[in-house]
C-alpha cells in the first residue's frame, strides 16, 4: 500500500464522497490516473467542487490539495482531512494563476492537475487556456486532467434536428455552462497551447440526461432515431460520450534559434 501524506488517511479508514462511484465521471478520471506513470507528489484539483477524488487519489498516494470558490467545500475538504483553499479562478486576472497557486503550494512538487467539470464554467476561455498554461510551465509541467461535457452527444444532436435546445440544472446543458465542448474543439483548443494528449478514459452512456423516451428523433426503435444514431455514429467516434475524461502533457517550448532574441508564443 502506498504511503499517505501527513493528515490524509487512507479511504479505507473513512468513507468516500457520496458522489464517488466507479461508473461514473469521477470514476473514470480515478482510473485514467491510475494508468498513468506518474506518483505521489501533489494532485492539484482547481475548482474541485465536494472534492468528489480527494479520498482515491489520495489511497493512490497523492497529496490531494483542492482549490474552490465555495467556502462550504472548502470547510467539508478541511472535515475530511484535506488541505483545501478558498480562490476564485476567475477573479485574479491582475494577479496571475502561477503566483496565487504557488503561494498555496510553496516548494512542494504538483505532478498532477485537474479541472473537472471547470472549463466549460469559464467566460474566456482563451484568457483561462493562457492563464494555464504559464501556470504548468511554472509548475514544472504537471499533467493536466481535463474533464468536459459533450455538447455533440448524439442525445442533444437530435434534439437540435427537432429545434430544441433544453438546459436544465445540472447535466450536458447545464444552465451555468458558458462555453460549449465538441471533441474537435477540445483537442484543437489545447493543441494551440502547446498540450499533447497522452491518455483518454472518456464516460460514455447511450442515453444521456437528456434523452426524453418517445421522442421521435431519439427512440432507437423508430425510423428517425435510428436514422439520426446511425448518421451521428458515422460522422466520428464520439456519439455517445457524455464526459470527454483526458490527460494532457504539456509540451516544453521550443529553443530560440541562435542569435535570435525574445521567446516562444507559448510556454
Amino acid at each position: 500500500m502506498p504511503e499517505h501524506p501527513t493528515g490524509q488517511t487512507p479511504s479505507d479508514e473513512r468513507s468516500r464522497h457520496p458522489l464517488f462511484h466507479a461508473a461514473t465521471p469521477y470514476g473514470h478520471v480515478v482510473s485514467l490516473i491510475e494508468r498513468l506513470p506518474t506518483r505521489g507528489g501533489v494532485a492539484l484539483d482547481l475548482g474541485c467542487g465536494v472534492g468528489a477524488v480527494a479520498e482515491p487519489l489520495a489511497d493512490l498516494g497523492f497529496e490531494y490539495v483542492g482549490v474552490e470558490i465555495d467556502p462550504a467545500h472548502v470547510a467539508d475538504l478541511r472535515r475530511r482531512g484535506f488541505e483545501a483553499h478558498e480562490l476564485d479562478l476567475w477573479g485574479i486576472r491582475d494577479r496571475p494563476l502561477a503566483k496565487a497557486l504557488g503561494e498555496l503550494l510553496g516548494e512542494r512538487e504538483v505532478t498532477v492537475l485537474l479541472m473537472l467539470d471547470v472549463v466549460e464554467h469559464c467566460p474566456d476561455t482563451e484568457a483561462l487556456l493562457a492563464d494555464l498554461q504559464d501556470t504548468v510551465s511554472k509548475l514544472d509541467r504537471p499533467l493536466t486532467v481535463l474533464s468536459i461535457p459533450n455538447v455533440a452527444h448524439v442525445d442533444v444532436a437530435a434534439k437540435l434536428l427537432a429545434g430544441e435546445f433544453t438546459y436544465t440544472p445540472t447535466g450536458l446543458l447545464d444552465r451555468t455552462h458558458v462555453q460549449l465542448w465538441t471533441h474537435r474543439r477540445l483537442t484543437g483548443d489545447l493543441a494551440r497551447y502547446g498540450w499533447l494528449q497522452v491518455a483518454e478514459n472518456d464516460f460514455s452512456v447511450r442515453r444521456s440526461d437528456q434523452y426524453e423516451a418517445g421522442h421521435p428523433l431519439q427512440a432507437e426503435d423508430g425510423p428517425l432515431g435510428a436514422w439520426v444514431r446511425q448518421l451521428r455514429e458515422r460522422v466520428d467516434p464520439y456519439a455517445y460520450v457524455n464526459q470527454f475524461i483526458r490527460a494532457f502533457s504539456l509540451a516544453p517550448a521550443p529553443a530560440a534559434p541562435a542569435g535570435l532574441s525574445g521567446g516562444p508564443p507559448h510556454g
